[in-house]
């Protein structure tokens, strides 16, 4: 079942896939917890898109339809 690789390209392509892999999780961490200090205010302000900017709306929007379509997918599925 397991073997030795004796070739360094799969190992530096195991490392790489590892790097991108816990990049991505720092990455996800990061934003979490800046999003978990951040005052109420300004959460209700993005989540109301009070904020007057284009990139915003179109993110609240974003957000709120797929918030929506995960919820018609739970009650489909989850709650029969």
């Amino acid at each position: 079942m397991f073997r030795c690789i004796n070739h360094k390209v799969f190992t530096c392509a195991y490392g790489c896939s590892l790097m991108i892999t816990w990049m991505l999780v720092f990455v996800m961490g990061c934003v979490l917890a800046g999003v978990s200090y951040s005052s109420p205010d300004t959460i209700d302000d993005f989540c109301m898109a009070d904020t007057g900017s284009a990139f915003a709306d179109s993110t609240a929007s974003k957000v709120q339809k797929l918030d929506s379509r995960l919820n018609d997918f739970i009650d489909e599925y989850m709650c029969s």
